[in-house]
């Protein structure tokens, strides 16, 4: 079965990811209604309505190469563009990155203290 484009938001819940200028935000909570996340360094919470994705979706715009002022400029997000943006890449590839990881899973390549513990 193929995963309707809000169960692979979704499915991003827990997870950190970046916006397209390269700043990591997780992805707290996803409802019904919207995704609520929050940018690293600010704490500042965000909310983005549902509607923006199926905007984007409706659009065309869901692809691992959109840019936020292509949000901007077919109306599909003006408060949140860099971070849809971002989610928008990660539901079109789907291709874990670097920064697309459970938060609290260590950073890849990043070793261990169990491991450092058995190296002393």
């Amino acid at each position: 079965m193929v995963a309707t484009m809000w169960q692979r938001v979704h499915a991003l819940e827990g997870r950190t990811i970046s916006t397209v200028p390269g700043r990591l935000f997780d992805i707290e909570a996803v409802d019904d209604r919207r995704v609520r996340t929050v940018i690293h360094g600010t704490g500042n919470e965000r909310a983005i309505d549902r509607r923006e994705f199926e905007r984007a979706e409706s659009l065309g715009l869901i692809s691992a190469c959109v840019r936020p002022g292509h949000l901007r400029a077919n109306g599909v997000s003006e408060r949140n563009p860099a971070c849809v943006a971002g989610i928008l890449r990660a539901i079109a590839s789907r291709v874990p990155d670097d920064h697309d990881r459970v938060r609290g899973t260590p950073e890849p390549g990043a070793k261990s203290q169990t491991s450092e513990a058995n190296n002393q």
